[in-house]
């Protein structure tokens, strides 16, 4: 079968010769290397032929593409970024294409063309221009239908766009950290006597040190407190 291209439709041409001197296309191409591809569009039927010479001999190949006369609709679906307000072309997965997700109320701009036809309409929106776009912020899961009418029959493409909800919080909890007791304790050892204080001289010289005027209460002296503090017994006079 002829290849089939669409009017100023960008295909690619390649080729592979061996043993040539000098190769080249027809159709201003010219003079090409031995290995190569190159991206050509037509706007009409068009024979493409390859020669290739040496010193012994000159050989030819051709090769049609031809201009498909039935219908056939392109569209691009694209979203802005609500940062940058750039453009961004929605994709579909290879196993399910024409298939698209978006997030409930995003703005979808919807594009196309068509080719070799007389009308076109597209369900939910009805007939539209040949080509142009529209402006869609679709609320649940819809298929917009493109039938392409013209004289070699009707083409019919569907691109199915999927809305999911976006996240809400219908319930928000102030957690309350339990109340946390701090209690704290103090523990005093046995009380024992220091051994300068057991020493029967530094007693003698701590109750002279801590002599008290006449009538003071000798248990309030330093004497009586430290033997008070160590003994739990109170001073005599």
């Amino acid at each position: 079968d002829r290849p089939e291209a669409l009017p100023d439709e960008t295909f690619t041409l390649e080729w592979h010769v061996q043993g040539a001197d000098r190769i080249w296309f027809n159709h201003g191409i010219g003079e090409v290397p031995g290995k190569g591809i190159k991206l050509v569009a037509i706007k009409q039927t068009t024979e493409f032929e390859l020669t290739a010479e040496n010193r012994q001999e000159r050989q030819s190949r051709t090769l049609t593409v031809r201009i498909s006369e039935a219908p056939r609709v392109e569209y691009r679906l694209t979203t802005t970024d609500p940062v940058t307000e750039e453009e961004i072309a929605l994709t579909s997965r290879d196993d399910l294409p024409d298939h698209y997700a978006i997030i409930e109320g995003q703005v979808l701009r919807l594009s196309w063309r068509s080719f070799n036809a007389q009308s076109l309409e597209i369900d939910g929106i009805g007939p539209v221009e040949l080509s142009g776009f529209r402006i869609l912020v679709p609320e649940k899961l819809t298929a917009f239908t493109f039938q392409a009418r013209g004289e070699k029959g009707t083409a019919v493409r569907t691109v199915v766009v999927n809305v999911f909800p976006i996240p809400r919080i219908t319930q928000l909890y102030s957690a309350k950290p339990p109340e946390v007791e701090i209690r704290t304790s103090v523990e005093f050892s046995e009380p024992s006597i220091p051994l300068w204080l057991d020493i029967p001289e530094n007693q003698d010289k701590l109750k002279a040190a801590s002599a008290l005027p006449d009538g003071a209460r000798p248990e309030r002296g330093i004497w009586g407190l430290l033997k008070r503090l160590f003994t739990g017994k109170g001073s005599s006079p």
